[in-house]
């Protein structure tokens, strides 16, 4: 049995959203050329048309003041990047610390391990933010997109033995065969698999930690003298 589908159906929205533009667009000069040129029932109909057309207009300002916030004020202005939010909340500080830390590497491609995440959850959000590479992602959208659940629950289940484990040999060779440059310990794993730190925390520097809720939170650069 096989999954064939759009890539997901919301995004179908989009699509329908552009089509939608393309076809008002034109609908709206027919019209306009129908009130000059048409009969007395047609322009009517076309009228209305034109007037609720421009009503849409109407909710552009109210969208950018949603999206943008002020947009004549440089102080109030942003953007649509959703780490924005993120770095103002508690929760993910740590998170945020550990992006800023994989950004300013200067490597083109990153690997890094972090939990294997469920679908439509914050977690493996790390690579998604970096573009890092990482073993195991959402579990259902890497199982469309391979059209098999096997192969991705097998690398989820090596990312769980990863960090709990706790047999540094075990974690040597993970970390080997997926040239894995940052190993992630934050909220999102201590909350999943009660992290068994004595596989890998000495695989590594310590490049960025915190305390949370009692426990030590860590960005390891991995340290290929030590594997």
């Amino acid at each position: 049995e096989t999954n064939s589908r759009f890539n997901t159906m919301f995004k179908l929205t989009y699509q329908a959203f552009v089509l939608f533009a393309l076809i008002t667009g034109v609908a709206f000069s027919v019209c306009l050329y129908r009130i000059y040129e048409s009969e007395r029932r047609t322009k009517f109909f076309a009228a209305v048309f034109v007037l609720m057309a421009a009503f849409s207009v109407s909710y552009t300002p109210y969208a950018s003041h949603q999206w943008f916030g002020d947009f004549w004020k440089a102080g109030d202005r942003h953007g649509i990047s959703s780490l924005r939010d993120l770095y103002d909340d508690g929760f993910y500080s740590f998170e945020m610390k550990a992006y800023d830390i994989l950004m300013e590497d200067d490597r083109k491609i990153l690997n890094i391990v972090e939990v294997a995440g469920d679908s439509y959850s914050h977690q493996s959000a790390l690579s998604v933010y970096t573009g890092a590479c990482t073993p195991a992602g959402w579990f259902v959208h890497e199982w469309m997109w391979h059209n098999d659940p096997d192969p991705v629950r097998e690398r989820a289940d090596e990312v769980v033995r990863f960090y709990t484990l706790g047999d540094q040999e075990y974690c040597r060779d993970f970390i080997r065969r997926y040239d894995i440059d940052y190993i992630f310990v934050g909220p999102a794993e201590v909350c999943k698999y009660g992290v068994n730190r004595n596989g890998f925390w000495n695989l590594g520097d310590v490049v960025a930690d915190e305390i949370w809720q009692d426990v030590e939170l860590a960005l390891i650069k991995t340290d290929r003298s030590k594997l």
